[in-house]
C-alpha cells in the first residue's frame, strides 16, 4: 500500500526532474549462478551505487517468476543511513512477495525531509529457491519501480542512477518425457538391416530409438544334392528356412576311375580307360627297360635337379 502511496506522491510532486551523474559501474541486478537445477538456491543482489545526496525516498522492486522460484529470504545491507523500516519503510512478508512475484523495499520520509543516506551504496539481496514444479528454460529477474529522489522545497528531484535492470537464469530441468511413436519399427530380413521404432517427446521434442537392427542372415538347408562324376559336374540346391530363397552351387568334376594299363600289340604304348566315362590316356613304353616314358622323364628331371644342387654347393664352398 505504501508503495502505491509513494507512486501517487511522486506523480503529484514531480514538477522538476534532474538526473544526477552517478558512477554505476557493476551496479544493478546480478545472480550468483546463471544455471540452476530443481532445489537450487539462486542469490539475487540489487546493488545501487553511492549517492552523495541525502534522499527523501528510495523505492525498488525485483520481479521474478513465481512459477519458477520461491522466495525464502530477503534483506537490505550496507544501509547505515536508512531509517528503521518499521517506522519509515515497507517490507512485505515472504508470502506477499511470493504471491506478487516481486521482492520490494520502500523507504519514504512522509515529512519530506532528506534523511536517507546512500553515500555508501545500497544492496537488496534475495534468496530464490527453484521450485520442484519449475519447467526448464531461461527465466528473467528484472528490476522495476526503481526510484531515488530528494525533496527541494515542494519539488522532488530525481537521483535514480542508471543501472543494469535485468539478469537471466537458465533452469536445467530434466523433461518428464511423454514419448509418442513417430516411426514404426522396421523388421530386418535375411539380406537387409531393420530399424527400431522412433519415439518423439510431445513436450520437448527429444527423440529416441531408430537404432539399426542387423540383417538376420540366411539359414541354409540342403534341399537337393547331385554328386559329380568325371563327366558331369554335380550341384547342391539350398533353401533358406527363414525367407524361402534358394541358391544352387555347382560342384567340381570328380576324378576319373581308371582301369589297368594295357600294352598295345606293337609293345610301344600303354593305354588305360576310365571305367565311368570311357575317357582314355596313353603313355609310351620302352620295351628294353620296361619303363614307361613318363617314368624315364621323371628320373631324368630328378637327376638334373641333383646335379644342379651339387653345383650350387660347390660354388658356395669356393666362394
Amino acid at each position: 500500500m505504501k508503495k502505491r502511496v509513494l507512486s501517487v506522491l511522486l506523480a503529484a510532486m514531480l514538477l522538476v526532474a534532474s538526473f544526477a551523474s552517478v558512477s554505476a559501474a557493476e551496479a544493478g541486478v546480478s545472480v550468483d549462478k546463471t544455471t540452476a537445477e530443481i532445489g537450487d538456491t539462486v542469490v539475487v543482489t540489487l546493488t545501487i551505487p553511492a549517492i552523495n545526496t541525502k534522499l527523501a525516498g528510495v523505492q525498488t522492486g525485483v520481479k521474478f517468476d513465481n512459477t519458477v522460484f520461491e522466495v525464502v529470504k530477503y534483506d537490505c545491507v550496507s544501509m547505515p543511513g536508512v531509517p528503521d523500516p518499521t517506522t519509515m519503510g515497507t517490507w512485505p512478508s515472504l508470502e506477499e512477495c511470493q504471491a506478487a512475484g516481486e521482492v520490494t523495499s520502500t523507504y519514504v520520509n512522509f515529512g519530506g525531509e532528506n534523511s536517507i543516506d546512500l553515500s555508501k551504496g545500497f544492496a537488496l539481496t534475495a534468496e530464490l529457491k527453484v521450485l520442484d514444479t519449475a519447467k526448464g528454460g531461461t527465466t528473467e529477474i528484472v528490476v522495476e519501480d526503481f526510484i531515488c529522489y530528494e525533496m527541494n522545497g515542494s519539488d522532488s528531484v530525481d537521483h535514480t542512477p542508471q543501472i543494469n535492470t535485468k539478469a537471466t537464469v537458465t533452469i536445467d530441468v530434466p523433461c518428464a518425457h511423454d514419448w509418442k511413436e513417430t516411426a514404426a519399427k522396421v523388421e530386418p530380413t535375411c539380406d537387409e538391416a531393420g530399424k527400431e521404432a522412433v519415439y518423439t517427446c510431445s513436450i520437448c521434442g527429444a527423440t529416441k530409438g531408430g537404432e539399426e537392427i542387423a540383417a538376420l542372415g540366411h539359414k541354409w538347408e540342403v534341399k537337393e544334392k547331385v554328386e559329380s562324376t568325371c563327366k558331369d559336374a554335380g550341384y547342391v540346391i539350398e533353401k533358406c528356412s527363414v525367407c524361402g530363397e534358394e541358391k544352387t552351387t555347382a560342384l567340381e568334376l570328380a576324378d576319373h576311375t581308371w582301369g589297368e594299363w594295357v600294352l598295345d600289340e606293337e609293345g610301344t604304348t600303354e593305354t588305360r580307360t576310365c571305367e565311368v566315362c570311357g575317357a582314355t590316356e596313353s603313355r609310351e613304353y620302352n620295351p628294353e627297360t620296361g619303363d614307361t616314358m613318363m617314368a624315364v622323364l621323371f628320373l631324368a628331371m630328378a637327376a638334373t635337379f641333383v646335379v644342379a644342387i651339387a653345383k650350387v654347393n660347390k660354388a658356395r664352398k669356393n666362394a
